[in-house]
């Protein structure tokens, strides 16, 4: 039996109403009769029709009444019921208004589905082993089967699936890009206005400067000055030229 809780929008729909009896509005009417034109439903702010189903009274229990609404009967957000005695005589006017949803209980998980599921694309997949969620880089991935895997893992996986290896990538990205690793650098050095030369020259002058500064904050006077300030001679006499 499907479930209409909530009511579902565009789905056919069924519901039991009692019809309070015309003589004692205390009492439900037993076995009423109900013709063609007795009650309508109207879809939102639209104008009441007929029900395509005439509703019929339970042969178990006489005082209710089974109600069914097709699916474009239920296509809107609010459908209203009207039951309007045409005889006048029997009982008494009756108005219910069903307001409708996209998304119903049964179509939410279960405790134990939702502790199971992983969102794969736009759909849910079910698996055997959610395991306990761990963070950093090295286990970050959810594993269908058993939890997680890492990440290490995982990229040898898709090297394998793809019979390539990091270096064969990088060599068919600069294969694709028309571009070699000298060429960048050489790019890069330009686009800076260096050299390879250049930058070590200066790296070196200013290691000199550096020792150079040191030297000159201890003013050494002595060998001895120079040998305890952690310097060779020959270094010493190499600053001093």
């Amino acid at each position: 039996m499907p479930s209409y809780v909530p009511a579902k929008k565009n789905t056919a729909f069924i519901t039991y109403v009692g019809l309070p009896s015309h003589d004692n509005a205390l009492v439900l009417q037993a076995n009423p009769t109900l013709a063609p034109g007795d009650v309508k439903v109207a879809i939102d702010d639209g104008a009441p029709a007929n029900l395509a189903t005439l509703p019929v009274v339970d042969a178990d229990f006489t005082k209710r009444v089974k109600v069914s609404l097709s699916a474009a009967e239920m296509n809107g957000d609010n459908i209203t019921v009207i039951f309007s005695d045409a005889s006048g005589g029997e009982w008494c006017d009756l108005l219910i208004n069903i307001q409708t949803a996209d998304r119903q209980i049964n179509d939410l998980p279960t405790t134990t589905e939702f502790e199971a599921r992983t969102l794969v694309s736009a759909d849910y997949t079910i698996v055997s082993d959610l395991g306990v969620v761990q963070t950093g880089d090295s286990y970050a991935i959810v594993n269908g089967d058993h939890g997680l895997v890492s990440i290490q893992d995982d990229i040898d996986e898709i090297l394998t699936d793809t019979g390539t290896t990091l270096d064969g990538m990088i060599s068919d990205i600069l294969t694709d890009t028309g571009t070699t690793l000298d060429g960048l650098i050489d790019d890069i050095l330009l686009d800076t206005g260096t050299t390879i030369p250049g930058r070590l020259d200066t790296l070196d002058g200013n290691v000199f400067d550096l020792v150079t500064a040191l030297i000159t904050s201890f003013a050494p006077d002595t060998i001895s000055d120079v040998i305890g300030n952690g310097l060779t001679l020959g270094q010493y006499m190499g600053l001093k030229k």
